[in-house]
């Protein structure tokens, strides 16, 4: 199984690091693994982009120009790249920051109110965490088990930081199972 996945969103919200973990939660679980990072010169709130393979198989070329699944932190990267969305997809919608969905039904929209999630979190830059929760949820990229010890050593030696972040990893997993919930039952949230 391959699963490519694209995060965009503004330098400062985490995008890179959220591939970085990503991909070494997919090595973790014994998967191939490679990304590419593109990004503007300033350091914040400029575009940041991260494209991810996850794969069974090895990975050749990791530069791709469709997706199974499109996590936009920000308005400006929804309306730039949405398009690139496969068939059957998804898509996972930081509505807290962004208000135009993605146009076309290529797939399912995962409406995700991260930053607000953060927020109540008490913490900012926990956004990035929560979408990865969402990813890994709709996607079943990788195992959560395996996504929270990853967490777990990146924040080894602030125990406190790292058992924040997998709550906030699992708040993003807990809003897709919401959604998908509300609409078997033939609802919205």
């Amino acid at each position: 199984m391959e699963n490519k996945i694209f995060l965009g969103g503004l330098g400062g919200q985490g995008v890179v690091l959220g591939g970085k973990l990503l991909g070494l939660a997919a090595v973790e679980a014994h998967q191939y693994a490679t990304s590419y990072s593109e990004y503007a010169p300033a350091m914040r709130n400029g575009y940041t982009y991260t494209t991810l393979i996850l794969s069974d198989r090895e990975v050749g070329a990791q530069v791709t120009a469709s997706y199974d699944c499109m996590a936009f932190f920000d308005e400006e990267s929804c309306a730039a790249q949405s398009q690139c969305l496969k068939d059957g997809g998804c898509y996972i919608v930081n509505t807290s920051l962004v208000r135009t969905m993605p146009e076309g039904n290529r797939g399912t929209v995962y409406r995700i109110p991260a930053s607000d999630i953060a927020e109540e979190l008490k913490n900012d830059r926990l956004l990035n965490v929560i979408m990865l929760g969402a990813v890994v949820e709709a996607t079943g990229s990788v195992a959560p088990p395996v996504m929270e010890e990853v967490l777990r050593s990146a924040f080894g030696k602030k125990p406190r930081i790292a058992e924040l972040n997998i709550a906030a990893f699992r708040r993003g997993m807990e809003a897709v199972r919401s959604q998908r919930a509300a609409d078997e039952k033939g609802g919205s949230l």
